[in-house]
């Protein structure tokens, strides 16, 4: 088979490979709409053409009927064509991803070496140095790759995780269901719920000593009594940096709404009962102190 392929194939590809690295895991009608196939045979020539020539290796659950990314590939980006700006701004990109991702920086550093070979050297160096003076000033806390990619997939596959997490010169077993993944002030930073505490907590990743597979279950936001709402406004306040911010958090009846009903109201907090069942949090928030606030009500 020809290595060319057309316009329109490569979007169907982009398309299905990006459904099945978002979730792992597709059902043949998923991957089938999501290229928006005409036919059967052009989705299966399609997936040969991932297996054979990309080296991607996708495999069929017949019990499940589910097809799984078992393994990721490479992939071809035919007639591209950038100009010397573009392709400084790709080694800048490149170089800062090294630097605050390091689950990808050796991945980033090989693309890096197969670009340098074909940009101009010029472009070369104005992308590096203007990376340079981006992290000159903007530091970022030591975190293991492993650890990191391991938590990332965790979230994105939705499993629970036994972390060792140290706190105050003391470690502690932790078991946590792990809801998003964030960058502030020079670390990353896992928020998730935490199994013992049975409330919604915050980790420095770089605190993170040892991550591995937990044999209990995930606790999905609902199933902790956090609606999407909810939830999203906790991330909100979690990543946010604004001068001062009012917040309203709704928890549906359980474990979390139980919880918030327990905190007592302080100045600027506040703590309501809902005709759910649930709780309703209110509170001010400032940039000074957004982190331990957060660690205050929801950990």
């Amino acid at each position: 088979m020809s290595r060319d392929m057309s316009s329109g194939r490569h979007e169907r590809l982009s398309r299905v490979m990006a459904l099945l690295q978002s979730k792992t895991k597709a059902t043949h009608d998923e991957l089938f709409n999501a290229g928006q196939y005409p036919s059967e045979r052009t989705l299966q020539n399609d997936l040969r053409l991932l297996r054979d020539e990309m080296g991607i290796e996708i495999t069929y659950d017949r019990a499940n009927k589910l097809y799984i990314l078992a393994r990721a590939g490479s992939l071809r980006l035919n007639n591209l064509e950038i100009t010397n700006e573009e392709a400084e701004g790709l080694i800048a990109g490149l170089k800062l991803a090294a630097h605050f991702m390091p689950h990808l920086k050796s991945a980033v550093d090989a693309l890096n070496k197969k670009l340098a070979a074909s940009i101009p050297s010029e472009a070369v160096s104005r992308g590096n140095n203007i990376a340079d003076a981006v992290t000159a000033n903007a530091q970022c806390a030591a975190t293991d790759a492993i650890l990191l990619k391991n938590l990332l997939e965790a979230k994105n596959n939705k499993k629970a995780v036994h972390v060792i997490y140290l706190n105050s010169n003391q470690e502690s077993d932790q078991v946590i269901s792990p809801y998003e993944v964030y960058f502030k002030n020079g670390a990353w930073r896992l928020v998730g719920y935490n199994h013992a505490k049975k409330v919604l907590s915050i980790f420095n990743i770089s605190k993170v000593k040892g991550v591995s597979g937990a044999r209990e279950a995930y606790v999905a936001p609902e199933r902790a009594g956090l609606s999407s709402s909810s939830l999203n406004a906790a991330l909100s306040i979690a990543r946010d940096n604004c001068d001062k911010k009012l917040i309203r958090v709704k928890a549906e009846a359980g474990d979390f709404a139980d919880y918030l009903k327990g905190l007592k109201s302080l100045k600027g907090r506040t703590v309501e009962n809902s005709s759910d069942g649930g709780a309703i949090l209110t509170a001010e928030v400032s940039s000074l102190n957004i982190e331990e606030i957060i660690k205050e009500i929801l950990a």
